[in-house]
């Protein structure tokens, strides 16, 4: 199983672009093992540059591959969703 440290250390690149663009990539480990990723929006969100689902899990499961880890994102959770 993929540990907190390890997640955040190869989300590291991706969750600061997305900060320079007005949003917080916060990675959480189910018990399962998988993971869910919840996006907030920061004051300065870019309204552009957030983009859909499918293409989001391509580049958060290819990140997680590249960094070494078999973890399966289980769930997205987009700033609209957390009312």
């Amino acid at each position: 199983m993929v540990s907190e440290e390890q997640l955040r250390k190869a989300l590291g690149p991706v969750v600061a672009a997305f900060e320079s663009d007005g949003y917080r990539l916060s990675p959480e480990i189910r018990d399962d093992g998988s993971v869910t990723i919840r996006i907030t929006t920061l004051d300065n969100a870019c309204a552009d540059c957030l983009v859909g689902e499918p293409a989001m899990r391509s580049i958060l499961d290819g990140v997680l591959r590249d960094g070494g880890i078999d973890a399966m994102i289980s769930r997205i959770v987009y700033p609209q969703e957390q009312a």
